[in-house]
């Protein structure tokens, strides 16, 4: 079983290119961006009706007709409907994952009114409507029919570096990027130089056919080259032993949680601060925009302070960097002559449907980026040789390892698990660390296919916990 990556080589900075060719990128990102802007709003548009998402919708075509009138080219209107397709999926899908959980709950609580005494924990769901994804930043995505890399030996390269009056053997760039413009036939190269770490990354590999061009809000622009790298993912061993199988839980207090009771990486502390300070400084620029517009600003020649901040942005770098580190350390902790035994187990993690009530959390969960953390578990584990395994994660933080009861009231505190009716206390991410290690053995379970098969069969094992007990 082959596993691919791709990996991006950032902050590349066009620096070597002249005013005149910076323009003509300019002129041509505000021509492409509303253009994709288009059609995001067309595709997701289609999936959606009297605001419900179109359960089972197709996801919108990146292949398809060309719809909106655009002074681009065939081939840059092409490109701009494979970006917004992207966007437009990536949200659909979200949204529509956020809606089945909205009804899973809807009907948690109408079973709940159905009882004798229901719990008065439980509110009414309220289905909140989401806004259509908006492009906020200048992204172009391009693929080779419009821009693409060039390396000095290209014979494009050699006559224009031969029209500058250098030679073959004396390049000063390593790449050029030829960049199809609005006018017709008219393409613009523009020199790239990289770093020492850049070229350290891309020795061995040929860059991939995409690449990303962004510009960023001091009017400099930035490009993002590709490689692909491949590695043979082992295949679980259906007969793995109870004791060769380490789950792992997520969170946002301790990034990873293991079943072997250790904890590796956290949210909280420095990164906490640094996303705690980030977001007022965003309140208060948004406020000040507020109060400038209040008074009739801004005028001519006058610009309002922009909310976004490239903080957020090295914020980002650093929990990813953290993420990473704390895989590796759960990796490296483990005995070498055992890695082709083990098998990690981690759930199918949906971070896009995963909501808070307080707004103050939901950015606290966005800024934590769980979401890349079973990205790279699954990637450094086949690096390793070491064998994974996904399982549904329904109910395992809420599920008694001993009596099978899945309750919320077992969960009384965020950090503590404590089974109502057996007494069973744990750490809650340790306690749903096991549980996952236990369902990779599990074929009852492994079966279920959504929360409701897997809830009507713990609630049956419970039953029968119950008339044992008894009997006994």
């Amino acid at each position: 079983m082959t596993m691919q990556i791709i990996k991006a080589i950032t902050h590349i900075r066009i620096l070597e290119a002249n005013t005149g060719k910076l323009e003509t990128l300019d002129a041509l990102s505000q021509v492409y961006i509303p253009l994709v802007q288009q059609y995001i709003n067309y595709f997701c548009g289609c999936g959606i009706t009297d605001n419900v998402p179109i359960i089972g919708y197709f996801p919108p075509n990146k292949f398809g007709d060309l719809l909106f009138e655009s002074e681009l080219s065939k081939r840059w209107q092409r490109v701009a409907i494979q970006q917004a397709a992207g966007v437009a999926r990536s949200w659909l899908t979200n949204r529509e994952n956020a809606y089945r959980a909205y009804l899973q709950e809807l009907e948690d609580y109408e079973k709940d009114q159905l009882e004798p005494e229901p719990n008065p924990k439980l509110k009414l769901p309220v289905w909140k409507d989401w806004n259509s994804p908006i492009l906020r930043a200048t992204v172009i995505q391009a693929n080779v029919n419009v821009v693409s890399a060039l390396e000095p030996e290209d014979q494009a390269v050699l006559k224009l570096e031969r029209a500058h009056g250098q030679s073959q053997s004396n390049s000063q760039f390593d790449y050029w990027l030829k960049v199809a413009t609005l006018d017709k036939g008219k393409p613009i190269y523009l020199p790239i130089k990289l770093a020492k770490y850049h070229k350290q990354m891309l020795e061995g590999h040929v860059p991939s056919t995409s690449t990303t061009l962004s510009k960023r809000q001091d009017g400099s622009w930035w490009l993002t080259l590709t490689i692909t790298e491949e590695v043979e993912a082992p295949v679980p061993n259906a007969s793995t032993s109870a004791e060769k199988v380490v789950g792992v839980d997520v969170g946002i207090k301790n990034f990873i949680t293991s079943s072997q009771g250790r904890c590796y990486g956290s949210f909280s502390g420095k990164l906490a601060t640094q996303h705690k300070a980030e977001r007022q400084k965003r309140k208060r620029k948004a406020k000040l925009i507020a109060c400038l517009k209040k008074k009739g600003l801004p005028k001519s020649k006058e610009k309002l302070p922009s909310t976004s901040s490239h903080s957020g942005q090295k914020l980002s770098r650093r929990v990813k960097q953290s993420i990473n580190r704390a895989v590796n350390q759960l990796l490296d902790e483990l005995p070498p002559e055992e890695l082709k035994d083990v098998t990690i187990v981690y759930e199918e993690l949906n971070v896009a449907s995963m909501r808070f009530k307080a707004r103050a959390m939901n950015a606290y969960l966005y800024a934590s980026n769980l979401g890349h953390i079973p990205k790279q578990l699954a990637w450094a584990c086949a690096k390793r040789g070491i064998a994974t395994l996904t399982v549904n994660p329904a109910y395992s933080s809420q599920q008694c390892p001993k009596c099978n009861l899945a309750c919320r009231d077992n969960r009384k505190t965020q950090e503590t698990f404590s089974c109502k009716c057996c007494g069973y206390t744990a750490l809650a991410d340790y306690n749903a660390a096991c549980t996952l290690a236990n369902r990779a053995n599990d074929p009852e379970l492994l079966q279920c296919l959504g929360k409701e098969e897997i809830k009507a069969l713990l609630a049956h094992r419970h039953q029968k916990w119950l008339l044992v007990r008894a009997q006994a």
